[in-house]
């Protein structure tokens, strides 16, 4: 309709983009300030950040180096039935929805690149039983909120489970 075409249009939609930049907002600096209240971590993951990816994680913005999305509209609904990203020390992954009001609702999982999660797991032993087959440190997060107004929420019940799961395996 075009006198409401927000919520009238419908339709699918596939979105790639190569080589951007999400400005002023760290998606790695979020995460690793938001893994804290951890039991065997007196402060947040920030802290244990290694000096050669300090430059990275201490930017104000995400460099991506690729997005890729498939999603449907439907009613003012976007449903993303897939979305990537890739940056660069970590990729995301999810599947969830944004309705034109702004509300976005994105469960996650974050997986950083093996240098990456070696360098956090020699600070953080506790947090090697995180790690996926491929050596990559992984954390099931909730991307949320009213844009622009996003939090990125680690699920830190989980990470919590996942960890002491692995610790009295080892």
């Amino acid at each position: 309709r075009s006198d409401d075409p927000m919520n009238s249009v419908s339709g699918q939609a596939k979105l790639l983009m190569k080589e951007g930049t999400l400005k002023d907002f760290n998606l790695a600096q979020q995460v690793l300030e938001g893994v804290q209240g951890l039991p065997f971590l007196a402060t947040s993951l920030r802290s244990k950040v290694p000096p050669e990816f300090e430059a990275i994680v201490s930017s104000p913005n995400t460099g991506i180096q690729e997005f890729r999305s498939e999603a449907t509209m439907t009613g003012g609904t976007i449903t993303f039935s897939e979305l990537y990203l890739e940056s660069d020390i970590f990729s995301v992954t999810s599947r969830g929805t944004y309705k034109t009001s702004g509300k976005l609702n994105l469960p996650a999982t974050i997986k950083f690149s093996p240098p990456f999660s070696r360098a956090i797991t020699e600070r953080v032993t506790e947090l090697r039983a995180l790690l996926d087959s491929s050596g990559r440190l992984e954390f099931p997060i909730i991307v949320q909120g009213t844009v622009p107004n996003v939090m990125v929420v680690p699920d830190i019940p989980v990470i919590i489970q996942k960890a002491a799961v692995g610790t009295v395996r080892q």
